[in-house]
Parts: C-alpha cells; sequence; structure tokens
C-alpha cells in the first residue's frame, strides 16, 4: 500500500498570508478546524514561502459563510500581494496572469510580501519595524504548528525580491525567479549584528528553533486545535492543553477575551516560552502588541 507521510502544507501558508493581508483570521481559523483525518503516521511541512508562486485556493463556502465573494476576494489577494491594492505594504508580482478571467498567482521573496522591501525604498523605518514584525510573526506560526517546520533559503535574512532575474533570458518571462535569486552573503554576514534588519530577523529565528528543539510540545503528537478568541485579528490554538499560541496579525494593539481559553489554567499566570515572561488575564482579558505572538505553557 502506497503512503505520503509528509505532505507541504500549501493551504497553511495560503492561509497565513490571507490572515495578514485582511487583519482577519477567521478563514484560517475555520479552515484549520476541519478534520481531514491524518492518520498518527504522518505530518505536515509548514512553510511561508518555497520556490513555487502562491495559488489562492480556499475553502469557498468558508469564504460564503464569512460574508464574502470567494472571486473578489480572490482578485483582493491577487492584487494585495503584487502590490497594487491601496494601501498594500506587499512588493510582488503576477504569475501566469490570465488577461481574460483577470485570474493569476502571486511571486516574491517573504519579507518583499511582508513590506520590507516597500519600508526600505521609502526610508520609513517604522513601516520597517513592522515589515520585520510580520515576518517573524509568520515564522513564529510555522515553527509552532503541528508539522515540520520549513524555511526557504533568505528568508532568515529577509532577503528582498531579486529584479535583476528580468535581465536572463532564459529567466526572463518567469516571475518565480523573482524570490529565487542567489544567496546575498554581504548581506547574510550582517546576520549576528542585532542592529541591523538581518540580525534582527535571524537571531529571532534562531532563538524560536532552539525552543522548539527543547521542548516536547512541538512534537507531531501535538495536534494544533484551533480557538476561536471572538477577536477576528488574532489566531490561537492549543496542543492537547499543555500549549497555548496566540497571535495578533494586526499592525494594531489587540485585546482577547480570556474566557474564551479559560481552561488552559486561568485565571493565573502562563509564561511565554519566547520571552520568558508571565503572562496574566486583566479583567479577563489578555493584550497583544502589534503582530506580537506569545507561546503560552
Amino acid at each position: 500500500m502506497k503512503e505520503c507521510n509528509v505532505m507541504y502544507n500549501a493551504s497553511f501558508m495560503v492561509l497565513l498570508w490571507n490572515s495578514l493581508a485582511t487583519r482577519d483570521v477567521r478563514l484560517m481559523e475555520r479552515s484549520l478546524s476541519i478534520d481531514y483525518g491524518i492518520p498518527d503516521s504522518g505530518t505536515w511541512i509548514n512553510y511561508v514561502r518555497c520556490h513555487d508562486d502562491i495559488g489562492w485556493g480556499f475553502e469557498k463556502d468558508i469564504i460564503k459563510g464569512l460574508g464574502l465573494d470567494p472571486e473578489l476576494h480572490k482578485q483582493y489577494m491577487i492584487q494585495f500581494m503584487e502590490g497594487r491594492y491601496p494601501g498594500s505594504f506587499s512588493t510582488g508580482e503576477l504569475y501566469e496572469y490570465n488577461p481574460v478571467t483577470q485570474d493569476a498567482r502571486n511571486s516574491g521573496t517573504l519579507a518583499s510580501m511582508c513590506g520590507l522591501e516597500q519600508a526600505l525604498k521609502e526610508k520609513h523605518m517604522y513601516k520597517a519595524e513592522l515589515a520585520v514584525k510580520r515576518i517573524l510573526l509568520l515564522h513564529a506560526m510555522v515553527i509552532s504548528y503541528t508539522g515540520i517546520p520549513l524555511l526557504y533559503s533568505g528568508d532568515e535574512i529577509g532577503q528582498l525580491n531579486d529584479w535583476g532575474y528580468k535581465q536572463v533570458p532564459e529567466h526572463a518571462a518567469d516571475s518565480r525567479w523573482l524570490h529565487r535569486g542567489r544567496m546575498d552573503w554581504d548581506a547574510a554576514e550582517a546576520r549576528n549584528d542585532l542592529s541591523t534588519v538581518q540580525g534582527q530577523i535571524f537571531t529571532k529565528i534562531r532563538n524560536m528553533i532552539k525552543i522548539r528543539k527543547s521542548s516536547e510540545f512541538f512534537s507531531s503528537a501535538y495536534r494544533a486545535v484551533p480557538v476561536d478568541t471572538g477577536n477576528q485579528a488574532v489566531f490561537c490554538f492549543h496542543k492537547a492543553d499543555k500549549m497555548l499560541v496566540l497571535a495578533n496579525f494586526s499592525e494594531r494593539e489587540q485585546w482577547v477575551d480570556s474566557s474564551a481559553f479559560d481552561w488552559f489554567g486561568l485565571p493565573g499566570e502562563m509564561q511565554d516560552l519566547i520571552t520568558g515572561r508571565y503572562i496574566r488575564s486583566y479583567d479577563n482579558r489578555i493584550q497583544l502588541g502589534p503582530y506580537e505572538y506569545l507561546w503560552l505553557v
């Protein structure tokens, strides 16, 4: 009998980008709540970017249940990730664009689509700070969610789009080469300098990996179960009541009602594995800063 024990979790990747672009985690929460009957011997490979493009395949019934039109929502994502939608922080390109149907997929590096390229171009330090927060948030999700995390080369230092691909005849017609650039070793040299973007990203991702390797809660034996917090900007999941993850997908401060997970040892103190600080609920609420994520035990 043929088996596939490990598979790319493309749906999770797409849902993460959707949550970031909309500041709304409900589509992700409801989609990930579906039980696909994964056997104990199998698990996912979780990733944010890879060598390929991003196609916007969603559960249409869930989108309709949220009061959205599936095709219009898909167009929103296409335009937002290209950077064409008003207020978008992303810088990317279209892939396999169909001028008749307006259908397309998107290309671009993690950092550029999280807003770092736009911020550096504008010399806008606060936008750069938010871009770094988005990059770290997405990595915090794929490293903590059930499965095996995969990091795409260059993402650990915030490597930007490689627009030089257009000067290479055999690559110029394929926008996927936008995120297939050679490793920027000069930029990589700054990875241990915390005053640089490269250092901020690299050091914090390395710390997440260190925590993951030292704790049993990241084993695939502990299945992630989404929790509705009542705040559409905050994604939450628990692992066998032993670990609780909260993640703010908005650039604005958010509060969550801790009664949504009061079975998780509240009211009382929980420790954030990433920072080591203790978290308490105030008036039955927990505060999250812009793009903040907590790994609570």
